[in-house]
């Protein structure tokens, strides 16, 4: 199942390729799924640099409807005053900087987000240029 195609030299000098529509077809079909691998890759790539949010802390964003900071802190098992303690901010600052990052809802989530994870068959993305979980 070889690619049958015919060089011809075109009147300016230029090399041409005529193939069938079939050998074209299955060509830019392989040249796709290459551009789908090499997506994939870049994909993983960026997942294992940046990681991933777990599954409870979208739930609890989404679904309780807390910030993104306290489902961070109840899901390391973290107390108000030992996250403000490994971030090298006081308890006051931690209250404070947790009451101006807001909440989220999965009616907001954009549809074509900048990072999104497959998350039970839905799109869950994390908008990395805002201080707000989507």
């Amino acid at each position: 199942m070889g690619i049958h195609a015919q060089r011809l030299i075109a009147p300016d000098g230029s090399e041409m390729v005529v193939l069938s529509a079939a050998d074209f077809d299955r060509l830019l079909e392989a040249y796709e799924d290459a551009e789908d691998a090499m997506e994939g890759m870049r994909l993983l790539r960026e997942i294992e640099i940046e990681g991933t949010v777990p599954g409870a802390v979208l739930d609890a964003v989404y679904d309780e409807g807390i910030t993104a900071v306290l489902a961070w802190r109840r899901y390391r098992g973290l107390s108000q005053a030992e996250r403000a303690r490994r971030a090298g901010i006081s308890q006051v600052g931690s209250a404070e900087s947790k009451a101006g990052w807001g909440t989220a809802s999965r009616a907001y989530a954009p549809r074509s987000p900048p990072h999104s994870m497959p998350r039970n068959g839905r799109s869950i993305s994390v908008n990395r240029n805002s201080k707000q979980f989507p």
